[in-house]
């Protein structure tokens, strides 16, 4: 995930793009990858945000919701 992370000209607010558009996001959001994603930058920050479309415009917010969830 190192190499992925972007610092910002704002201290201490790192960022993580998701790059280009995939056609199967929701599958890779849903994936094991995905999740282990989610665990290491939960262990490395303090905060975590998610931007995500809206939640009744397409499945990504919900498959969010539920792996942070867990």
């Amino acid at each position: 995930m190192g190499k992925a992370i972007q610092q910002t000209f704002i201290p201490e607010l790192d960022v993580l793009s998701n790059g280009p558009i995939l056609p199967n996001l929701s599958e890779l959001l849903n994936s094991k990858t995905m999740l282990l994603v989610m665990e290491e930058a939960k262990g490395e920050y303090d905060h975590l945000l998610y931007d995500t479309p809206p939640v009744l415009a397409v499945s990504d917010a919900q498959i969010y919701s539920i792996t942070v969830m867990e």
